[in-house]
């Protein structure tokens, strides 16, 4: 199932992009300091996030990069 997820940790945001992920939209705040926010759609982000979350994540360092 596809779904959404909004993102500001720059790894866990490459890592889903890896995983398959599709970079929608990038908004940017500023609240006295300037904050991205990376908007992702794909399939399995809530999988994808435990995988993260729980150390479980694997990805090609080479794409990652």
């Amino acid at each position: 199932m596809k779904g959404t997820v909004e993102v500001t940790d720059l790894f866990k945001g490459a890592f889903l992009l890896c995983m398959g992920g599709r970079l929608e939209q990038v908004r940017v705040r500023n609240n006295g300091r300037r904050i991205a926010t990376f908007l992702i759609t794909g399939k399995d982000l809530g999988r994808l996030d435990s995988d993260y979350r729980s150390g479980r994540a694997l990805v090609n360092p080479v794409q990652l990069r």
